[in-house]
């Protein structure tokens, strides 16, 4: 059969992983179904020796085929957008920056501005035909922090590994309805229902969270929470469930803009990264007249795209 010649060499964001895996995303116009079906009938090659759809690829490897010219062969494009992004410390595969109440941490739809997107477009040329720099977890839109990003594809690997280990650690600063005067870590189960996009409290996973309280105003507590399971809405179910619901929580709250809930400190390998915005640290002055630490800067490194 007739076909077009073609070889790929793999660098070191594709490293160590499934032929397959690799081909389906070197080839967004092609089916995964047709990727194997192709992957039967007309096999890659890697030094001239037929490659299997469970065979992993190695930086280096310089992969041969010859697949019909009919066929959409083309990269992924990359999707760049213009903003501003606030990255607060980053090293050889990992990467912390800032996202801002409003914006989402990956978008919906195709070409759908969020945070993702401008981590991509800021570093444009980190990005490869099979890599996109992506976030370990998420934030809620209208949630503010500290987002953790694997830069490397080793590195995402990686932080993927420690956040299922429960190494990965994310705690939030929350002002919140009423008095809370003691730590406490709840249990409890949640459920997300899809169709009203809302959590169910009572049934499904079990979620472990623990509260401190930092200070209270009388009608009002900032407290700093450890999520210790990660679940969708789950600082927020959970607080309106024991009745001290957050601060401008349109959802799940009394009614507001957006929830004054923030990211505000990770800890992973032997990192400890902080930061609070100038907009949260003028609340906690003028709510509870409270400073954070000093460890919280209110700066990053400045972006425009």
């Amino acid at each position: 059969m007739n076909g077009a010649a073609m070889k790929l060499t793999i660098d070191q964001s594709a490293h160590d992983q499934r032929l397959d895996r690799y081909l389906r995303k070197r080839f967004p116009g092609i089916s995964r179904n047709e990727i194997f079906r192709l992957l039967r009938t007309r096999p890659v090659r890697r030094e001239g020796k037929k490659l299997k759809i469970s065979d992993r690829v190695y930086a280096g490897d310089v992969l041969e085929l010859n697949w019909p010219e009919t066929l959409d062969t083309a990269a992924p494009a990359k999707q760049l957008v213009s903003g501003e992004l606030q990255v607060i410390a980053r090293g050889e595969d990992w990467l912390v920056v800032y996202k801002p109440v409003g914006l989402k941490t990956i978008p919906d739809r195709s070409g759908e501005k969020s945070l993702s997107l401008l981590v991509q477009s800021v570093f444009a040329d980190e990005q490869t035909d099979t890599f996109r720099m992506s976030p370990i977890s998420r934030l809620d839109r209208n949630t503010s922090g500290l987002v953790l990003f694997g830069r490397t594809y080793s590195g995402l690997q990686n932080y993927n590994r420690l956040m299922r280990l429960g190494q990965v650690h994310k705690y939030y600063l929350a002002i919140v309805f009423g008095t809370i005067e003691e730590a406490r870590t709840w249990q409890v189960p949640m459920k997300k229902d899809r169709t009203r996009n809302q959590v169910v409290v009572g049934q499904g996973h079990m979620t472990t969270t623990r509260i401190d309280p930092i200070v209270s105003s009388g009608d009002k507590t900032l407290i700093e929470i450890e999520l210790i399971t990660g679940h969708a809405h789950q600082i927020r179910a959970l607080m309106q469930h024991i009745g001290h619901p957050i601060v401008g929580d349109p959802k799940y709250g009394r009614g507001g803009s957006h929830q004054w809930l923030c990211a505000h400190r990770l800890e992973f390998e032997h990192q400890t990264i902080h930061y609070l915005s100038p907009d949260f640290r003028q609340r906690l002055l003028e709510e509870f007249n409270y400073v954070p630490s000093p460890n919280h800067p209110d700066t990053g490194q400045q972006f425009s795209v």
